[in-house]
């Protein structure tokens, strides 16, 4: 993936494996009896295998070689050692189990459960989160990839597509939600992903409150904009009114199309859409400048019904170049157009 750093192996990603398979709380989806390892986080434990894992993470790998304790006075690192009635090792993670429980449905499918979350159904954000936090911590990559494939889907269509779906920004039918773009901002800053960054913080000027509550996960967790992106999204919440304003105006604006069949009708139309918008501003000077601008105020004029096919036509194209042309400034707008390289060599 173009961006993905795999990240530093220190002391604090992984705890120490010792073979004390203490009866806690064994997980009823992920225990196998002819497992080879289990993992052990908080009071619950994973009994899997150590090849599988091994093949997706170098970080397992690693994890796996380590000498196993051949008494029970042994010790790796700080950790005391026991050993179990097989033998089977232990190794001590900290992570959330819910999290490495998503990790292990796309590592080790079992029977009737989907293959992989991506392609026959929508995964849920919890999902997405933790393959992408526990892909990068254990250098997953193709799990990362994933999940972050997915998520361009939502969060950077317009940039991947000759025909721009600019509504799947605001899609209620299935998408992330806004207020999960504070999560996906501090993902694509994690993995150094710079084609989510900019799409997610625009998202995030969308936000009332939410904005500064932040995203709360499942298990009580919240993720927050840091001050600096907070600061940005204020900043640039004023840009996109003005900018929004613009577009509108350069959209309703005469001359009307050279082909049209009745240009006085359409240019009163034109003058008559631009008269009513100026006593409902709050339908203009919003930060959504991505949003269809003969879509989102058509049904609310009913001049717009008195265009002819040609100016109809003109009016789309004008709203669609110009927001073609706001995508290419996006990480301008949003102050990170140092972080984003190659952002108008992007097809829109």
């Amino acid at each position: 993936m173009e961006g993905y750093e795999r990240p530093r192996i220190n002391g604090d990603d992984v705890e120490h494996v010792n073979t004390g398979a203490a009866s806690k709380n064994r997980d009823d989806e992920f225990w196998f009896d002819d497992g080879s390892v289990v993992l052990a986080l908080g009071d619950i434990e994973f009994r899997v295998y150590k090849g599988v894992l091994s093949d997706y993470s170098p970080v397992f790998r690693d994890m796996f070689s380590l000498p196993k304790p051949t008494s029970p006075s042994d010790t790796i690192g700080e950790a005391p050692t026991e050993l179990t009635a097989d033998s089977c090792p232990v190794v001590q993670l900290s992570d959330h189990p819910g999290d490495l429980k998503h990790i292990l449905r796309m590592c080790i499918p079992k029977s009737g459960s989907i293959l992989n979350p991506f392609v026959t159904n929508r995964p849920s954000r919890s999902t997405i989160s933790a393959l992408i936090r526990l892909g990068h911590k254990y250098q997953m990559g193709v799990v990362v990839d994933h999940a972050v494939a997915y998520l361009k889907i939502w969060y950077a269509a317009p940039a991947f597509d000759t025909s721009p779906k600019w509504h799947l920004l605001y899609s209620d039918d299935g998408a992330p939600g806004k207020t999960y773009a504070i999560e996906v901002v501090q993902l694509a800053r994690l993995i150094h992903e710079p084609s989510l960054l900019a799409p997610a913080l625009f998202l995030c000027c969308s936000l009332g409150e939410e904005i500064v509550q932040g995203y709360k996960h499942d298990d009580g967790s919240c993720s927050a904009l840091s001050l600096e992106d907070l600061g940005r999204c204020i900043a640039a919440r004023s840009r996109l009114a003005d900018e929004t304003v613009s577009l509108v105006l350069s959209v309703f604006s005469p001359p009307v199309a050279k082909a049209c069949a009745t240009p006085e009708t359409c240019e009163t139309a034109f003058q008559d859409i631009l008269s009513a918008l100026k006593g409902h501003a709050d339908l203009i000077a919003h930060p959504d400048i991505f949003r269809s601008i003969p879509v989102h105020l058509g049904s609310g004029l009913s001049a717009m019904k008195l265009q002819c096919a040609s100016c109809s036509k003109m009016v789309k194209k004008r709203d669609a170049d110009k927001r073609r042309e706001l995508w290419r400034l996006l990480p301008e707008i949003m102050g990170v157009r140092d972080e984003v390289d190659g952002w108008t060599q992007e097809r829109v």
